[in-house]
């Protein structure tokens, strides 16, 4: 799949994204994801809970006047 749509957008019949290591990239097995780590490697506080996260939001939006 990914070597046709690489040659079909070297030859200009489509503008694809599409390449070989692309379509590699998709089929790979082994995807992980740790969202913890990644944020405190990145300096972001942890997740808050929607409901905690909505009273915060709440507060902040009427201190500045944007709720009516």
């Amino acid at each position: 799949m990914g070597a046709a749509a690489g040659l079909l957008r070297r030859s200009g019949v489509v503008d694809t994204a599409l390449t070989r290591d692309k379509a590699r990239e998709l089929v790979a097995r082994h995807w992980t994801l740790r969202t913890a780590d990644s944020l405190r490697s990145l300096g972001v506080d942890e997740p808050i809970a929607l409901p905690g996260r909505r009273a915060l939001d709440l507060g902040l939006y009427a201190a500045r006047a944007w709720l009516r």
